[in-house]
């Protein structure tokens, strides 16, 4: 075997080595990706529900400041004036 013979003979078994880690590494990306899937489908799940719970009750305290505020102006109406006010009910959920 002459040296140029060699040398093909050993850039094949290079690509053929590179190809099989090549191969073993997609396939190793394509094991994991449903645990990642599954594992960003639950965060977000869980975020989402976060969220909603957050929103509630971030309605709830809008809902307390507001009603307070209403009644400090009504205290503070009758006080000054002694008007009469009709009063009102609160929005509903």
């Amino acid at each position: 075997m002459n040296i140029s013979g060699l040398c093909v003979y050993l850039s094949y078994e290079n690509r053929t080595a590179t190809t099989q880690n090549r191969f073993c590494c997609h396939l190793r990306l394509l094991a994991i990706l449903p645990v990642l899937a599954y594992l960003q489908y639950t965060w977000l799940g869980q975020l989402a529900t976060q969220e909603s719970v957050k929103c509630v009750r971030m309605y709830v305290h809008q809902l307390s400041c507001a009603m307070d505020f209403g009644e400090e102006m009504v205290g503070l109406l009758k006080a000054l004036g002694g008007l009469y006010l009709v009063p009102t009910r609160a929005p509903e959920m």
